[in-house]
């Protein structure tokens, strides 16, 4: 049996509705030195809850680099943003999208 989270069940049952009347686009901004140590396993269930080319992955580098990722993904018209770290990820993700019609998620 494979291991999922509460939380990210709960995130992807809000989201899976929408997400498939809209065919909306995602990008998850993963910090994989901050937050818990469930990161891996959220990255594992995404294809679970996501079609193909839907979604994509973007590990964060170092400090900054979070917000720089969010703003790329908001100019290239990504419907939902989705911080996966701790709270210095989710700040760096929100600075990002700020003045943009990009949705923030925060798992």
């Amino acid at each position: 049996m494979s291991y999922k989270p509460t939380f990210f069940n709960n995130f992807a049952a809000k989201f899976y509705t929408t997400y498939q009347k809209v065919k909306m686009k995602f990008v998850f901004i993963v910090n994989p030195i901050s937050g818990t140590k469930g990161k891996q396993h959220i990255v594992k269930l995404l294809p679970d809850y996501f079609e193909e080319g839907s979604y994509a992955i973007r590990y964060t580098e170092r400090a900054g680099h979070a917000e720089e990722l969010a703003r790329e993904a908001a100019a290239q018209g990504t419907e939902v943003v989705v911080a996966v770290g701790g709270d210095g990820t989710v700040n760096e993700v929100a600075c990002g999208l700020v003045h943009t019609a990009t949705a923030l998620g925060i798992v």
